[in-house]
């Protein structure tokens, strides 16, 4: 259980909410850092909210780290459309990498004892080789300004950590997949509203294998990262993959309707993607991305809370009952 204080960068967002909660039961002091004033959540009664503006390589992080033992940095330029995504590369870097190294020697002037950066599986690729599922040890293939400069902060933090000594923080980088929960938004979230309509899917007979991490499952990584850190680069993932004709059931189930999917041939849908110009949502519907967390497990344990078929009824009920 926490004895200290942790800041947390996006904790106001979907995984940030979630993180949030689980660090303050289990005992941990909060400092959460906000971009503007604003009037606080309900949900961050008792915590320090302190106001670091945008971040990028000139943040002023002294006041947020005042008394602090643990920075949990999930704070981000995501994704955008993929026809605007090269357009934003320079907004990338000065968030995601720039800024992100600005925060890590902040916390080395402040005698922080450890540091979890929430980096992303997609350093390693869009897709995962058939049979060959990304693990610690997957060589670095970015292949869009996001992912580009989550693999730029990644270097650039493990030299600082390196540069700073045994003194400096431990330094832990988690890669997970797509999050599934209750809330979620981008595709899934697409999806999960989908599911939810009364009318039978084109969505049937797909047999992919795809990877999830569970909103919770991660929430409990980042905790135990905190609690017993342990210097290194972690993929992290739910323990079985799903194709996607079974993330959409599980998704249906939870929002109480039948399966109803209809089998389409797949060379029959991604020519048509390609010529609506949507070949990356085809890929993500039908290419495999299948993660190996054993490293995670080896190195802090089983923290698994929830498997990914409950958290996926979880979402496509969410998605029902909006």
């Amino acid at each position: 259980m926490g004895t200290g204080r942790v800041l947390v960068t996006g904790g106001t967002g979907f995984v940030g909410r979630r993180v949030v909660e689980s660090l303050r039961g289990r005992g941990w002091q909060l400092t959460l850092a906000a971009r503007r004033p604003g009037r606080p959540d309900p949900g961050e009664a008792g915590l320090r909210r302190v106001v670091v503006g945008e971040i990028g390589p000139d943040t002023e992080w002294d006041a947020a780290l005042e008394g602090v033992q643990a920075v949990v940095h999930l704070a981000a330029h995501v994704h955008v459309a993929p026809e605007r995504a090269e357009s934003e590369a320079a907004r990338f870097e000065e968030v995601n990498r720039l800024g992100s190294g600005r925060l890590f020697e902040a916390a080395v002037r402040s005698g922080v004892r450890c540091f979890v950066f929430m980096s992303s599986i997609t350093v390693l690729g869009g897709e995962s080789p058939a049979g060959a599922p990304f693990d610690d040890a997957s060589p670095l293939r970015p292949e869009t300004p996001y992912a580009r400069s989550k693999a730029a902060a990644e270097r650039d933090l493990r030299g600082a950590a390196m540069a700073a000594g045994p003194q400096g923080p431990i330094l832990t980088v988690l890669r997970p997949p797509l999050v599934c929960g209750p809330g979620v938004g981008g595709n899934l979230g697409r999806l999960a509203r989908w599911a939810a309509w009364p009318v039978p899917l084109p969505l049937g007979g797909i047999a992919n294998r795809r990877t999830l991490v569970s909103l919770d499952n991660v929430a409990a990584a980042v905790a135990r990262a905190v609690e017993a850190p342990v210097a290194g680069t972690f993929v992290l993932g739910d323990r079985t993959p799903l194709s996607t004709s079974a993330i959409v059931r599980h998704l249906r189930e939870g929002a109480g309707r039948s399966p109803a999917l209809v089998p389409v041939p797949v060379g029959l849908v991604r020519r048509l993607a390609t010529l609506l110009g949507r070949q990356g949502a085809a890929r993500r519907l039908f290419g495999d991305l299948e993660v190996d967390s054993a490293g995670f497990r080896h190195a802090f344990g089983d923290t698994d809370v929830v498997d990914t078929p409950a958290a996926l009824r979880a979402t496509g009920a969410a998605a029902a009952a909006r």
